[in-house]
């Protein structure tokens, strides 16, 4: 078992990843795993990699969403995490609401009235809410 875990880490540290061109090991302590000879990081090229990535994730992640520009007086609906949803019945409304903004603000909160108090939720959690 000693041996197996070994292996698996060795594997771990020797793999690189497919968003960097060096390996963790390579990061960590400066030489190649296998050949033992120094590496030299690009640590300004990593971290152009690194953001490009994100950039890329981000436009992915956001390409079906719809904007929707949150005001004052405007109702609005939570949208419960998958968690808060498992502890409620399978039929279950899925949302929570309809709450009314407050204030918004420019860093993508807003402020609720949540039944007695005030809450700051973030407008990735929101939905907005229609009257039928």
């Amino acid at each position: 078992m000693d041996s197996l875990i070994q292996a698996v880490a060795w594997a771990i540290r020797t793999t690189t990843p497919s968003n960097a061109p060096y390996c963790p090991a390579q990061m960590a302590f400066g030489q190649d795993m296998l050949l033992r000879r120094k590496v030299i990081i690009d640590w300004q090229l990593l971290k152009e990699q690194r953001q490009k990535q994100a950039i890329a994730n981000n436009i992915k992640e956001n390409k079906n969403r719809r904007p929707h520009l949150y005001k004052i007086g405007d109702w609005v609906l939570i949208v419960e995490k998958q968690y808060e949803r498992a502890k409620k019945a399978k039929l279950s409304s899925p949302t929570e609401g309809p709450y009314k903004i407050l204030k918004v603000y420019t860093n993508g909160n807003v402020r609720i009235m949540r039944g007695q108090y005030e809450e700051d939720i973030s407008i990735r959690r929101l939905r907005p809410y229609t009257k039928r």
